[in-house]
């Protein structure tokens, strides 16, 4: 039995446990913020440069009309765009699920540290 109480004992949290988890996930918060500004940004450039070189392929398709190129639908001219830009597509959303799931680890640290918060509370009014 005295293993029981002991092991039961242990499992108690007092404020200081509490408060040092909390400084840790503060911590993680914080560095997760920096990694998501950063990743945005990353993300947002992969955009432009995906966004640049598809237009730039619309552009030169239409321009090469008038040298008796055949003529392309909308559709076709589309599509040879994004051939020509799937480099720079697969970059952008290479880049937009790291950023989401940067996001994700956000809401998770901050859905924990409210977690803290409430057990804290809890703790603080049971005098621990």
């Amino acid at each position: 039995m005295n293993n029981h109480y002991n092991s039961s004992y242990s499992d108690y949290l007092i404020q200081t446990d509490v408060e040092s988890l909390m400084v840790k996930l503060g911590k993680q918060l914080e560095e997760g913020t920096e990694d998501f500004s950063k990743l945005a940004e990353e993300k947002a450039v992969a955009e432009a440069e995906y966004k640049e070189r598809y237009w730039t392929a619309l552009v030169r398709q239409i321009d090469s009309e008038g040298t008796g190129m055949q003529r392309l639908t909308a559709v076709q001219k589309e599509a040879r765009a994004s051939l020509v830009s799937r480099e720079e597509f697969r970059r952008f959303k290479l880049m937009e699920a790291r950023e989401k799931a940067a996001q994700q680890f956000l809401i998770t640290i901050r859905a924990r540290l409210d977690s803290l918060r409430t057990i804290a509370a809890n703790v603080r009014a049971s005098g621990g």
